[in-house]
């Protein structure tokens, strides 16, 4: 456990590591660098040249559309191009800017393709077959460029010839395997853990091109910005791309802002000036990666002006329903790239002719103290981008009063219209959007993610070390930190730096005074009592497994609603959905994601609904299929007709042979326990087999005096019984814990559920819950994912470990409705183990797993 532990802290550290050393070498590089340099390098780059990026980089986006095409081919799904391109449009521009792909243009794609017919596993497949895409041309050009021109990348990256030599030939492997593997008629190839399902050799050739011409065309719309090149061969230039782009996903700023950009000039420094490459580099930033993320975010909301144009008025309960998932995705982004804006501001001086326009109508103090806020403004933005994605009330708000001080701040200490103007269609953003953060967690008990601190610790070191970089011709005596003046500059962001600092000390501090794990107390009586009344009213059946003792609660604020779980090793196992009104299920997804960050364990969601899967998406958790939940309409239900001939000849049968059915409420249950639990134990003896728990009834006479129980009699002695779960409302009831006597009439259990079902509808609940049929229902072709291909083989040839098919047709003789249940969990590395902790957590331990 401490082993992971220390791990996973040296995997946070990893982007403070590298952005420093980036930093570092990037400072040393440039030393004879000035700030009016940039200036004048970018006016001089020819209007040619940026066409030409422009250009490329269009044609590079519609290659990453042609990424979705060539998946839905692998998934074996049709839909119009124009849909697909859509949707890839807008995915690419948002994951390029955010990073976390799987989370940002995953769930983009999840939004719109889920409502054009796609399955989640489909979905997932499409997502996987783009991003393989994407390595494989990443891998194709940074192995080939090692091995045509490794001089570049040795002179620039100081290396061994051997290194260039073995790293070429280790990343071009993976695609001659992969290729290799698909020509050669393969079905999977496996990297480790990982086991990757192959398309046919001529999808595969086409997905290796499709990525080489990719990064290709995206390394083009940078080098044609250079300086007459920079004097580089493509071949040569591709190295030192592929390397920057390396720097900044392991720098996990989002898009790799400033790491990319650092990275890439010092490799350049030998060849071209800093500022000539820095300009570059800034402009290809705008063309690539910001334009076309303005372009994304318009083309998105013509798209949903457009569908709705005849309900304009009800223009924002629209993006509420189909936006609600993307809404803090974009703000973070947004709130964030705000905070930088403020903190780059703070760091360069102020424009003269501004200065002195602002002498004549403001106060010196007023200047000074307005630069010192903004600076403080664009660090708590920073700070409260994490917040706002987990939806967070108070963050909403604080962000809000953030962006109105920074437009006013902005405009007081230089006049800085430019920044403001962004500041103020940020607040006009996201004022209207109010409705999408409910959640009333308090804000100082946030779990704060390393590496979000990581990100927020690089952009406030980044902003410091620019303005130490401008202002590094000023003379810091003693006296400078004292010297307040309307040319005084350097003194004022010495200030403000002093600012950042302690903010991030202190922000550093709380975290690691709170870094302990937390280990929950037990429920208490009255955690147990507050519990029993909400499953009262519970529509959802399967909230009567939190009378079970085996379940821990996280309640929210008001205990209005709670999720009930287990632990085993590293997994929090949730059963079931939070048990809560609608509305307050996000806040509870939440909280228990937290929760487990703070205590270092893994979330985990088991048998949840379709119409809450989003809810596990925003949390960045993945979903598997399990199975499907069958539920018989009892308004429908009837044993008229040809089709139900034997079970009305059973229940006569059995009805002449004196078998009674009775239904008992919990006080009349009571008496009956000793022999109700000589049945049971009579039943566990032959069938061999031991107590199961967690997401199963087992039998605990205080468990079981909860419930009414159907009772089967012959001859006054009690021979099959099952309590009965009820939701509220009457929307369903479900037998739950189901013990019969050994040797009695084998059609017993058919009887007591035929009399449950005629019961129930008598009583008027609307549905009879015959529970969950493992694996049933996955999808079995050529574009499933492999949890899915998995999940059928077992299906189909694993009856020596469970009655999977024979579970499935014994339900489905009484005609239900057939409805999907997923398993939430986080990175698929983590899925076998996450199993395994939920087997464990249900058979009583791991030895309950490998015996009956």
């Amino acid at each position: 456990m401490k082993a992971r532990r220390t791990l996973h802290i040296a995997a946070s550290l990893i982007p403070v590591v590298v952005v420093v050393a980036v930093a570092v070498a990037v400072h040393y590089a440039l030393k004879e660098f000035r700030y009016s340099d940039l200036q004048s390098a970018i006016r001089a780059i020819p209007r040619q040249a940026i066409l030409e990026s422009v250009l490329l980089t269009a044609f590079g986006y519609f290659l990453m559309t042609c990424y979705d095409t060539l998946a839905f081919r692998y998934v074996r799904k049709d839909l119009p191009y124009s849909k697909i391109a859509f949707t890839s449009f807008i995915g690419y521009t948002l994951s390029n800017n955010i990073g976390y792909s799987f989370l940002s243009g995953g769930s983009i794609r999840y939004r719109f393709y889920s409502g054009w017919g796609l399955t989640p596993a489909e979905i997932f497949g499409v997502i996987t077959f783009c991003t393989v895409t994407g390595w494989l041309g990443f891998m194709t050009l940074a192995g080939s460029s090692s091995l045509l021109e490794p001089t570049v990348v040795l002179e620039a990256a100081s290396l061994p010839p051997a290194v260039a030599h073995v790293a070429g030939i280790l990343l071009i492997l993976f695609p001659i395997i992969y290729l290799g593997a698909a020509i050669l008629g393969r079905e999977t190839v496996s990297v480790g853990k990982w086991s990757i399902r192959l398309p046919n050799r001529r999808l595969a050739v086409t997905q290796w091109g499709l990525g080489v011409v990719d990064f290709s065309v995206a390394c083009a719309a940078l080098y044609v910005l250079l300086p007459a090149h920079a004097g580089l061969s493509f071949a040569g230039f591709l190295g030192l791309f592929m390397i920057s782009l390396v720097a900044g996903i392991a720098s996990q700023m989002p898009g790799g802002l400033g790491v990319f950009e650092g990275a890439m000039t010092l490799l350049l420094a030998s060849r071209i000036p800093p500022a000539q490459a820095l300009s570059a580099l800034v402009v290809f930033r705008l063309i690539y990666y910001v334009f076309p993320l303005c372009a994304g975010l318009a083309v998105l909301t013509a798209y949903e002006i457009r569908r709705r144009r005849r309900y304009v008025s009800r223009l924002y309960s629209f993006a509420d329903l189909h936006l609600y998932p993307l809404v803090p995705h974009l703000f973070v982004v947004s709130v964030f790239v705000c905070g930088i804006i403020l903190l780059v501001s703070g760091a360069t001086p102020a424009t003269e002719g501004r200065m002195r326009f602002l002498r004549d109508f403001l106060p010196l103090p007023v200047i000074e103290m307005s630069h010192f806020l903004a600076s403080m403004a664009g660090l708590g933005m920073l700070l409260l981008a994490q917040a706002l994605q987990h939806r967070v009330k108070a963050a909403y708000w604080l962000t809000c009063g953030l962006l109105g001080a920074g437009v006013v701040f902005s405009l007081l200490k230089g006049f800085d219209y430019e920044e403001a103007i962004i500041l103020l269609l940020m607040l006009v953003a996201l004022i209207p959007s109010h409705r999408h953060f409910r959640r009333k967690a308090r804000l100082f008990s946030q779990v704060t993610d390393p590496r979000w601190l990581a990100a927020v610790a690089a952009a406030t070191a980044g902003s410091i070390w620019l303005g130490i970089f401008v202002h590094r011709h000023v003379e810091y005596t003693g006296d400078v930190w004292w010297r307040f003046s309307f040319n005084a500059d350097a003194p004022r962001f010495l200030r403000a730096s002093v600012g950042l600092v302690i903010g991030m000390v202190a922000l550093v501090a709380a975290r690691l005074l709170r870094s302990t794990p937390i280990k929950p107390a037990p429920p208490t009586a009255e955690d147990r009592e507050a519990v029993r009344e909400l499953v009262k009213q519970a529509q959802n059946v399967q909230a009567n497994l939190a009378l079970l003792p085996d379940k821990n609660y996280l309640f929210n604020d008001n205990k209005t609603g709670f999720i009930m779980y287990g632990m085993h090793d590293r997994a929090w196992v949730s059963m079931g959905d939070p048990v809560a009104p609608d509305a307050e299920k996000a806040d509870l997804v939440w909280r228990f994601r937290e929760a487990c960050d703070a205590s270092g364990a893994w979330p985990v969601f088991y048998e949840v609904r379709p119409a809450f899967l989003p809810l596990y998406i925003d949390a960045g958790l993945m979903l598997y299929k399990l199975g499907e939940e069958a539920r018989v309409p009892l308004e429908s239900f009837s044993l008229e007709g040809s089709s139900h001939k034997s079970d009305r000849n059973l229940l006569h049968k059995l009805g002449r042979e004196a078998y009674e059915f009775t239904v008992l409420s919990p006080d009349e249950v009571a008496p009956l326990l000793p022999e109700l639990c000589e049945i049971s134990d009579q039943w566990l003896a032959q069938k061999n087999v031991r107590e199961k728990g967690f997401s199963l009834g087992r039998f605990d006479p205080q468990y079981l005096l909860n419930f009414p129980h159907a009772i089967v009699r012959k001859e006054a002695k009690v021979i099959a019984f099952a309590n009965l779960w009820q939701g509220g409302g009457r929307d369903e009831v479900s037998p739950d814990l189901m013990r019969y006597l050994p040797g009695g009439h084998g059609g017993v259990i058919d009887f007591l559920f035929l009399n449950i079902m005629l019961w129930a509808k008598q009583e008027g609940y609307q549905w009879f819950n015959l529970g969950m049929a493992p694996l049933a229902g996955l999808e079995h072709h050529a574009g499933a994912a492999l949890w899915n291909r998995l999940g059928v083989l077992m299906y189909r040839h694993g009856e020596m470990f469970y009655n999977f098919q024979g579970l499935r047709k014994f339900k489905e003789k009484f005609d239900p409705v057939w409805e999907p249940r997923y398993l939430a969990s986080p990175r698929l590395v983590l899925l076998p183990t996450v199993l395994v902790d939920t087997a464990a957590l249900i058979s009583g331990g791991i030895a309950g797993i490998v015996s009956k």
